[in-house]
C-alpha cells in the first residue's frame, strides 16, 4: 500500500489516539494534580479498603453465578437457553430495578447495602454464564460424549470429562469478562449500594470528581490501582481465550437468524410495561423523558458512525491495536484521562461520544477484524486490476457481504451506547441527559417509579436497535 494512502487511512484512528494522549497530559501536567497527594491516597488505608471490598464482593459475585448458571444448565438440560438472548440488553439500571422490586416484596427494612449490589450481580452473570456455556457445549458436539457411554461411562462421569472439562477454556474466558464487568459496574452500584463507604473503585472514581469537590490526585491514585487489576484481567482473558481457540471453543460473537424476533418480541413486552407503569402511577412528567430521549438517538447514532470509522480506519492502515485501546480500561478510567479537556478544546458531548466509540470499538473490531481477514482476496485483486482502488474495491466487492454483520454490530453498539452513563454524567455536569443519566439522577432522588418508566424507555430503544439491525443483517 502506498504511503500516501496508508497515511491518509490512518487519520481518524491516530486522531484518536492523540486526543486521549492529549488529555492523558493536561490532566497530569494541570494544576489540580499533585503527585505527592496522589501517593499519600495510593498508600492510604481508604484506597486498600475500596478495593478489599470491590474484590471481595466481585469474586462472591462470580462464585454464586457460576454455581448458579451450571445448576440450571442441568435443570434445563440444554432447552430454552436460547432466551437468555433477552438479558444481553439489560443495563445494570434494570437488575437494579428488579433487585428493588423483590427487597419491596419481602418487606426489607433497607434495601441499600452492598449484599443488594450481589444480588443484582448475580443476577446479571447468571443469563450471561448460562448462554455462554450452553454455547460451548453445542460447540463440542455428542460424539465425544457418545463414546464416552460407549466406554461404560456413568452420566455423572459423561457429563464432568465432557460438558464440564470440555469447556473449562470457555468457562475461564466467561468469568473474566463476568469479573471485568462487575469491575467497572457503576450505575448498578450508584443505585444500590448506599454511598460510602460501600463504594466500589469505579463508583469511587467518580465521588472523586463530582462536581464541587473535585479531587483529581485522588481520582488518578483510584484509577492506577484499577487499571493494573483491569490489565491483569485483561491479559488472564487473553491467555485463556487462546486456549479456547486451539481446543476448538468459540466464546465470541455469534450470528442467530431468530435474534430479530427475540428483541422485537422484547421490545413489545417493554412498551407494554411502559403504558401499565404510565397508567397504575400517573406519570405525570412522561414528556420530561423526550429531550433525553432524543440526545440518546443522536449519540447512538454518533457513536455507531465513529465506530464504523475507528474499526476501518486501524484495520486498512494496519494499526490494529490502536481499535483495542478501550478494551484495557473502564468508561469512567477513560473518561478521567480526558477530563481536563471539557470546555476547553473538545465539547463535552463530543467528549462523551469519543469516549463511548474507544470504549464499544474492541467490540465491533473482534467481529469485523475476522470479516476483513476471511475476504475474497481473489475478487478484490481483480477489481484492483481493472483499476479500482483498495478502497473502492472494498465497497464494490466485498461490502455487500459484509454489511449483514456490520449493521448487526452496529446495533449492538447503538444498544450499548443508550445503557452507558458513568461518561455522560462525569462530562455532562447537569448540562445534558441521556435517558440513562436521567433515570440514574431519578433514582439518586428516590423517585423509583419514575425512574423505572426512564430505564424501560431506555430498555426499548436499545431493543428496537437491536431488533432493526438482527432483520437488516
Amino acid at each position: 500500500m502506498r504511503i500516501a494512502e496508508r497515511t491518509l487511512l490512518a487519520l481518524p484512528a491516530l486522531a484518536l489516539l492523540s486526543y486521549v494522549v492529549m488529555g492523558v497530559s493536561s490532566l497530569v501536567f494541570s494544576g489540580s494534580f499533585r503527585f505527592s497527594l496522589m501517593m499519600e491516597h495510593l498508600l492510604s488505608s481508604e484506597l486498600r479498603y475500596t478495593v478489599l471490598l470491590t474484590l471481595k464482593y466481585a469474586f462472591l459475585g462470580l462464585a454464586f453465578s457460576w454455581v448458579l448458571a451450571w445448576s440450571l444448565l442441568l435443570i434445563l438440560r440444554g432447552g430454552g437457553t436460547s432466551v437468555f438472548r433477552f438479558f444481553s440488553v439489560l443495563p445494570g439500571m434494570a437488575y437494579a430495578l428488579l433487585v428493588l422490586l423483590v427487597l419491596r416484596l419481602l418487606k426489607t427494612e433497607s434495601p441499600y447495602s452492598m449484599r443488594s449490589v450481589l444480588m443484582a450481580w448475580t443476577m446479571a452473570g447468571v443469563p450471561f454464564l448460562c448462554g455462554g456455556i450452553s454455547e460451548g457445549i453445542r460447540d463440542l458436539g455428542p460424539k465425544s460424549k457418545e463414546a464416552l457411554r460407549a466406554l461404560g461411562a456413568g452420566p455423572v462421569r459423561a457429563f464432568f470429562h465432557h460438558e464440564f472439562r470440555g469447556t473449562l477454556p470457555l468457562q475461564g474466558a466467561l468469568l473474566l469478562q463476568q469479573f471485568w464487568f462487575f469491575l467497572t459496574s457503576f450505575s448498578l452500584v450508584m443505585i444500590l449500594s448506599g454511598g460510602p463507604p460501600w463504594e466500589t473503585l469505579e463508583v469511587a472514581i467518580y465521588s472523586a470528581m463530582r462536581l464541587g469537590q473535585t479531587d483529581v490526585s485522588k481520582a488518578v491514585a483510584i484509577g492506577l490501582v484499577q487499571a493494573s487489576i483491569l490489565a491483569l484481567v485483561r491479559m488472564g482473558l487473553i491467555w485463556v481465550r487462546s486456549a479456547a481457540g486451539s481446543r476448538g471453543i468459540s466464546e465470541g460473537y455469534r450470528e442467530s437468524n431468530d435474534s430479530g424476533g427475540w428483541f422485537g418480541i422484547l421490545a413489545v413486552l417493554v412498551l407494554c410495561l411502559m403504558g401499565a407503569i404510565w397508567l397504575a402511577f400517573r406519570i405525570e412528567n412522561a414528556g420530561d423523558f423526550i429531550a433525553p430521549l432524543l440526545l440518546t438517538i443522536i449519540l447512538g447514532g454518533c457513536v455507531a458512525g465513529f465506530t464504523l470509522i475507528f474499526s476501518v480506519s486501524s484495520y486498512f492502515s494496519g494499526f490494529r491495536s490502536i481499535s483495542i485501546l478501550g478494551a484495557w480500561f473502564s468508561p469512567l478510567l477513560l473518561s478521567l484521562s480526558v477530563w481536563s479537556l471539557t470546555g476547553l478544546v473538545v465539547s463535552p458531548f463530543l467528549n462523551v461520544a469519543l469516549i463511548q466509540t474507544l470504549f464499544f470499538a474492541p467490540w465491533f473490531s473482534q467481529i469485523l477484524f475476522p470479516l476483513l481477514d476471511r475476504a475474497q482476496r481473489a475478487e478484490m485483486e481483480a477489481a484492483r486490476v481493472f483499476g479500482a482502488g483498495k478502497v473502492r474495491a472494498f465497497f464494490e466487492v466485498e461490502w455487500p457481504r459484509l454489511q449483514g454483520g456490520v449493521r448487526r454490530v452496529l446495533g449492538l453498539v447503538f444498544a450499548l451506547s443508550a445503557t452507558e452513563v458513568s461518561s455522560v454524567m462525569l462530562f455532562s455536569r447537569g448540562d445534558f441527559d441521556t435517558l440513562a443519566s436521567y433515570s440514574q439522577n431519578l433514582f439518586a432522588r428516590f423517585r423509583i417509579e419514575e425512574a423505572s418508566f426512564g430505564v424501560l424507555a431506555m430498555l426499548l430503544v436499545s431493543a428496537i436497535a437491536l431488533t432493526i439491525g438482527e432483520r437488516r443483517a
